[in-house]
């Protein structure tokens, strides 16, 4: 076997990244078009090879190339992009929450939460209101502990009853179930902006703007949304589906879950009080007086000393004679250094991309004007939130959803309106993408789950599903926005 491989997808593959190379370090020498600088259009190609490189290629060594090249742009020195790339509060919690989170993944506390809200005997008899709350348990897992494992935990919760039930693979409940869980799964990502791709389009907005994306009132927003788009999509699978679900009234007479399933040991508890402990220091801040001592305290900490907070105390706390947590241990099994890397990058070439010396936020905003400025505020961010959600189900969603950020910080002035509640909106219309198996890495795994569903049923449910909770998460979230943001 040869050292270098030329086989006939490794030949692709070296054409790809070659092309990448070429934008990134081509670009520069085309000519300027007013008003974008040569320092602009030297950043601007390296910011288009990324883009396609990391739909095409690759995460890593793309992010180590535009490095190499934002260092010979003359707009910045190497000492200066690693303190932008390394040293903001952002990328600081990435890491902290990252070994966090491996610890409560690892003490199965979110099967437990899980099973427990499935126990409620409020869902007895109640075969609507049990799907309800089976999709906000697939988001609930997917914000604690992943998209992918809450997925394949419920997943296995809805073969279980669909056997019960006597419903066989490709039947309408399963399929729209699945659908549905995989909807919660992918929204429950974004439930904060320092979640794998909420942290990268948070850091990429602050970059933009100069504004720090506030984790609590982004939670505040962005918890009630979704749940309307659950709320939404259950009714349509009710009224506009017509889904038969009078086995499952049956079979809800039962008792699903083991007793055993929802009992919490001591190490459970201990992991859910810190978790909760965590969320209430991150969202009560934005709730207190502002003069109080503790809000003064966890203000000025920021994000990533609450987290830290967190984690001295499982440093501290002891079991079996070692402390609770071993934080090199759990950072380096729980670090996801793709988006670490770039989450890093993301900040001083979105800053650069923004900034006065390359003309791309004035070109941006003349290309655009013409086309938009005949809206109002309103319907301006309708068209920007439905730009997002259809380009989003065949383009990567956060590529999108960052050319999308830059248009709106080039126009808010113009309008006259505040970017911070759009972006927002936008981080989150951005994920709403489960139509295509390319919307979202979820919306792969739920098209390739062909032991259980279809792809024309997914397509046929999906796309009658969309437009109707467009229709209504569109107006509630500019209307909630006005109210919490």
């Amino acid at each position: 076997m040869p050292l270098i491989s030329t086989d006939s997808k490794s030949m692709v593959y070296y054409a790809k990244s070659a092309i990448v190379l070429i934008i990134m370090f081509g670009f520069q020498y085309l000519p300027a078009v007013d008003p974008i600088t040569p320092q602009g259009m030297h950043v601007l190609g390296i910011f288009i090879g990324l883009l396609v490189a990391w739909s095409t290629v690759g995460i890593i060594w793309p992010c180590f190339a535009a490095f190499i090249g934002l260092c010979t742009t003359g707009l910045t020195n190497v000492s200066g992009l690693l303190a932008s790339c390394f040293g903001s509060d952002i990328y600081v919690m990435l890491l902290c929450f990252f070994a966090f989170m491996t610890l409560v993944s690892e003490s199965k506390v979110t099967n437990v939460i899980i099973n427990r809200m499935l126990g409620l005997k409020i869902l007895r008899q109640k075969p609507w209101l049990f799907s309800f709350v089976l999709i906000i348990a697939a988001f609930v897992g997917s914000f604690l502990v992943g998209g992918f494992v809450a997925l394949f935990i419920v997943w296995e919760i809805i073969y279980n009853l669909a056997h019960k039930m006597e419903a066989k693979p490709y039947d309408p409940y399963p399929t729209v179930m699945i659908i549905g869980t995989t909807i919660a799964a992918i929204l429950g990502a974004v439930v904060f902006p320092f979640r794998a791709t909420g942290a990268v389009l948070a850091t990429t907005y602050t970059a933009m703007s100069g504004v720090t994306i506030d984790a609590g009132k982004f939670f505040a927003f962005a918890v009630p949304l979704e749940i309307v788009v659950f709320a939404v999509y259950t009714l349509i699978c009710r009224f506009v589906f017509r889904i038969d679900v009078s086995s499952l009234k049956k079979c809800l007479d039962e008792t699903l879950i083991d007793k055993e399933s929802i009992q919490m040991n001591s190490y459970q508890k201990l992991m859910i009080f810190i978790l909760l402990a965590v969320i209430l220091m991150l969202t009560l801040p934005n709730f207190m007086p502002s003069d109080w001592h503790i809000t003064i305290f966890l203000n000025s900490i920021g994000m990533s000393g609450k987290i830290m907070l967190a984690i001295i105390l499982l440093c501290i706390l002891r079991h079996n004679e070692k402390s609770i947590m071993d934080f090199g241990a759990a950072a380096k099994k729980g670090a996801s250094y793709e988006t670490l890397i770039m989450c890093a990058l993301i900040m001083p070439i979105a800053s650069m991309l923004t900034s006065d010396a390359t003309g791309v936020k004035t070109f941006v905003a003349g290309l655009l004007g013409p086309f938009l400025t005949g809206f109002g505020s309103t319907m301006f961010i309708i068209m920007l939130l439905l730009m997002c959600l259809l380009l989003t189900q065949v383009m990567n969603n956060g590529v999108i959803c960052i050319i999308l950020m830059s248009v709106l910080t080039s126009m808010t002035e113009t309008l006259g309106i505040s970017a911070t509640p759009i972006a927002i909106m936008l981080m989150i219309f951005s994920q709403l993408a489960f139509c295509t198996p390319v919307a979202t890495p979820m919306a792969g795994i739920m098209f390739a789950n062909t032991d259980w569903v279809k792809a024309r049923d997914l397509y046929r449910y999906t796309i009658m599903a969309s437009p109707i909770i467009w229709l209504i998460a569109i107006p509630f979230g500019i209307l909630w926005g006005g109210i919490v943001l």
